[in-house]
């Protein structure tokens, strides 16, 4: 937009850059750069160019270089109704070409995924095809997975299931598969079996030999295998392989990050949960990594962080029971009673009959940081009085 012809070799290696990115998310078809460029400087309906290049969703954008700053607008627009799905701009000193490439290739994609991911959930909600294969089992499956109550399981499940039923091998339904029975097992609902922990790591094995490449198959596999397959060196190891897969992954930062806090090292744990707070700021599951983030926190003997945090999660989810579990005992350690009682009271109201050693802490697997969770309840004076 300068109107410097000498800048085009810049605004195409930025939107290399951004397409490179993207192809990195397995489960999108990226149309080349040739492809791409064709469009470039003409005034084209995205509608036209959808079904020229037979293509679901364009990103659009332009780039301004003066003064040695660079501004970058980018909006993504669903090409059979024209719908904008997100929009941004992104602006930042030209010090670097390449670390500034860098910086809004990581900020495009880290937007496009989530609303990428919500769109194509709402696709499916709108649009039921006749004849269902093992993709269409899959994406129905995923907002009851990530509703995250025993009856949402239950039906994640069931799809999950039929899925695999049509496609065996299919990566993507054999790991959230596995999450599905972790998620079970982690939160001891009453849909447990005792056949779930084998079921899970199996399911987490088959995934990794059928996907070894995709990132986000790769990252929860290793999470499962981490954490309820009670093996962090395999599943820690695994995750490590997951972030050079893609490194602009919230998904895979998040579920890197809660691993550690289960079974690796804290300030790991918090640098992952961190970027992925930041790749994915308005990401609607985002109560889970800042409840994770307020328990490295805590289990790291910052309990006035793990405060502010866990109430920051509370007011995004105050159904997420665990949420009230680490705020009581953040609480507790700081000696706040006030806190203490409310986040008891709301965690009662979700889990009546909770027992002091709640399942969900059975996924430490250093006794000592579930110790310390144990302990900061106790501090609250509230726990002990009712019995447990």
């Amino acid at each position: 937009m300068s109107g410097d012809p000498e800048q085009a070799y810049f605004v195409d290696r930025i939107a290399e850059e951004i397409l490179t990115a993207l192809a990195a998310f397995k489960q999108l078809q990226v149309i080349a750069r040739n492809s791409s460029f064709a469009f470039k400087n003409r005034p084209t309906d995205v509608r036209e160019v959808g079904r020229r290049l037979g293509v679901r969703y364009v990103l659009e954008g332009s780039v301004r270089r003066t003064a040695g700053r660079v501004r970058m607008t980018a909006q993504l627009i669903e090409t059979e109704r024209g719908a904008h799905l997100w929009a941004e701009r992104f602006e930042s000193a030209l010090a670097d070409v390449f670390d500034l490439q860098d910086e809004i290739t990581a900020g495009v994609v880290a937007a496009i995924e989530p609303a990428i991911h919500r769109e194509e959930i709402e696709r499916t909600r709108r649009k039921r095809p006749e004849n269902l294969v093992a993709y269409d089992f899959f994406l129905r499956a995923l907002p009851h997975l990530y509703a995250m109550t025993p009856s949402e399981n239950d039906a994640a499940m069931e799809l999950l299931e039929r899925a695999l039923a049509e496609e065996p091998h299919f990566a993507a339904a054999l790991a959230y598969a596995a999450w599905g029975l972790e998620q079970r097992l982690s939160r001891a609902w009453p849909n447990v079996d005792e056949s779930d922990r084998p079921r899970a790591v199996a399911y987490a094995r088959r995934a990794l030999a059928a996907g070894p490449d995709d990132a986000n198959i790769v990252a929860i596999a290793g999470f499962v295998l981490a954490t309820i397959g009670r093996d962090p060196r395999s599943g820690l190891s695994t995750l490590r392989r997951a972030t050079p897969l893609n490194p602009h992954s919230a998904l895979v930062c998040n579920f890197a990050g809660t691993a550690n806090l289960f079974a690796g090292d804290l300030e790991e744990a918090q640098r992952r949960l961190q970027i992925a707070k930041r790749l994915s700021p308005s990401d609607p599951s985002g109560f889970l990594l800042t409840t994770a983030l307020g328990c490295s926190h805590l289990l790291s003997g910052d309990p006035e962080t793990a405060l502010t945090l866990c109430a920051q999660s509370a007011a995004m989810n105050p159904n997420w029971d665990f949420t009230w579990w680490v705020l009581a005992a953040a609480a507790g350690e700081q000696g706040d009673p006030v806190k203490a009682r409310e986040a008891l009271a709301n965690l009662l109201r979700l889990r009546p009959k909770a027992p002091i050693a709640f399942p969900a802490f059975r996924v430490f697997i250093d006794p000592a940081r579930r110790d310390l969770i144990l302990q900061g309840l106790a501090k609250t004076g509230l726990w002990a009085a009712r019995g447990e």
